[in-house]
């Protein structure tokens, strides 16, 4: 009997068991890891070429007395990126006068020593210090001061990024080597630097996701989440965000230094890293984590947004200090006339202004042609109504050459000269007193008026002018207006930086007196 019943009871629990299970599922897999966002890439983004961003301008200065050679981007037309620039320029600077003791005076150098071109070198950031300083158009003379150089980090829509460095040396040796990266929205002029371009949350995140990256890396086949990082691995790794630079995909990436580590690795066993990596953070996870600048950058350049600087005169080269920059103001007389428009495209071809001492009987016919000077930054200033000798007037008529060129001038553009030229440079208390206005003279007279032999002429004007000098010409001649072109070149490849007269004066019209240079 028993032996009848046990394969009963064996069948009756076989199909008990058979009626509580579930059907298979044949696409079944076992619980994996959360996608990775972040990656790890070979390279950092390339910096731009500073000659492909529109609206963009360099300013350059050398000095080898003191030993400083350097270049920076600046923006025409946003003057708080400008100023920025200028600023970290003006520091290094600043500290190689504490070092030897000596003033910044602006320097000039003999024609073809190569000046005018002043924007950033692409990739000079990133080269070896010590080639920089070697590079006779990076470094200082002789290898020994300071080098500061630019790189073009991001230019699309109206956000541009720039890295500035500032490397030190003694003879040819770098002592100190330093970088700081900002960037600008160029429409609100806002600036920040690279930890900027993140929110407030970003770094715990971040420090979690490489935490987490790396866990898995080491062999951990745990799912559970890093446990969040202390405060103090929090401002750590803010530290590190400082090295964000964005890709041209709108992703960002930033340098994650050797000897990075966690809680979650130390409890792995896991050693330290031991080299640098490049991780990337896909545009995906850069607009959750990413500040209002950094979403507006990021999805920028995923677009391919080109980019938008401001308007600007097309005279102006950014925010240009006559203390560190050595300017000249090209100052030209008679007009306006028939040639005035060809000298106002080279000035503009070269980012370049001058100062133009108008005639007020000439006012009527050339209105355009002031008010193109106006509107492409450069100055009108008056230079009486018929170009008579003033001394031989009396005050009265005096009075009435320079009200009557006043008003022309400003019923014609809506702007009042702040200062006069003396016709002949003839002048005395009688006339200065009349006047009301500063006398503006010249220290280099090019006697355009002359003829000269086109050579003789444009050496006149850039071989004889220093820092501060007004030079003399003519908008009227012909052979004056051909030369402009070369004079101009010629002078910013000594290191001038062609500015009007109120600017060579600090941005103000020089006081009652006459004046022959700013120096």
């Amino acid at each position: 009997m028993r032996r009848v019943l046990a394969p009963i009871v064996g069948l009756v629990a076989a199909l008990t068991l058979a009626g509580c299970m579930q059907p298979s599922d044949p696409d079944w897999m076992p619980r994996g890891w959360n996608a990775q966002d972040l990656r790890v890439v070979e390279e950092a983004p390339s910096p731009l070429s500073a000659g492909d961003v529109p609206g963009l301008a360099g300013e350059r200065v050398r000095n080898d007395t003191l030993g400083v050679q350097a270049r920076v981007a600046v923006v025409p037309g946003a003057p708080a990126v400008s100023t920025a620039a200028m600023e970290r320029l003006r520091a290094a600077i600043d500290a190689r006068e504490a070092s030897t003791g000596r003033a910044m005076r602006p320097e000039v150098f003999a024609r073809e020593a190569g000046l005018a071109e002043r924007r950033c070198v692409a990739g000079s950031t990133l080269r070896p210090a010590g080639d920089v300083i070697a590079d006779p158009a990076l470094g200082p003379v002789g290898g020994t001061g300071t080098a500061v150089v630019c790189d073009i980090l991001a230019a699309t829509a109206s956000v541009i990024g720039q890295r500035i460095r500032t490397i030190d040396a003694v003879g040819g040796a770098p002592t100190a080597d330093r970088a700081e990266v900002f960037f600008a929205d160029v429409a609100s002029g806002e600036i920040v630097g690279a930890r900027g371009l993140w929110g407030v949350e970003a770094a715990a995140s971040l420090w979690s996701e490489v935490s987490d990256m790396l866990r898995r890396e080491a062999g951990s086949l745990s799912l559970a989440p890093v446990d969040p990082p202390d405060a103090a691995a929090v401002e750590g790794f803010a530290g590190i965000l400082d090295t964000t630079v964005p890709a041209p995909d709108g992703s960002f990436v930033f340098r994650l230094p050797a000897g990075f580590t966690s809680p979650a690795l130390d409890a792995l066993g896991a050693a330290a890293s031991s080299a640098e990596r490049l991780i990337a953070v896909p545009p995906a996870r850069v607009t959750v984590l990413a500040s209002p600048l950094g979403v507006t950058l990021s999805n920028a350049l995923a677009a391919g947004a080109a980019f938008r600087a401001p308007d600007a005169p097309p005279t102006r080269t950014g925010t240009t200090d006559c203390r560190l920059a050595a300017c000249v103001a090209l100052t030209f007389d008679d007009g306006p006339g028939p040639l005035t428009p060809g000298i106002l495209d080279a000035l503009a071809a070269e980012r370049s202004a001058a100062t133009f001492y108008a005639i007020g009987r000439n006012v009527a016919g050339g209105a355009d042609t002031l008010r193109r000077m106006v509107t492409e930054g450069n100055e009108l200033a008056n230079h009486t109504w018929n170009h008579p000798q003033l001394p031989t007037l009396d005050e009265a008529a005096i009075g009435r050459q320079i009200r009557d060129t006043q008003n022309a001038i400003r019923d014609a553009t809506g702007v009042t000269p702040t200062t006069f030229r003396p016709p002949y440079g003839e002048y005395d208390d009688k006339v200065l007193k009349a006047a009301r206005l500063p006398a503006i003279l010249w220290d280099v007279d090019t006697n355009d008026w002359q003829q000269p032999d086109p050579e003789v002429l444009v050496a006149r004007a850039v071989d004889r002018a220093q820092p501060r000098s007004i030079v003399l010409m003519h908008d009227v001649h012909e052979l004056t207006a051909r030369v402009t072109p070369e004079v101009i070149r010629g002078l910013r490849d000594r290191g001038f930086t062609l500015v009007t007269v109120t600017e060579l004066f600090g941005g103000t019209a020089p006081p009652s007196g006459a004046w022959r240079s700013a120096r």
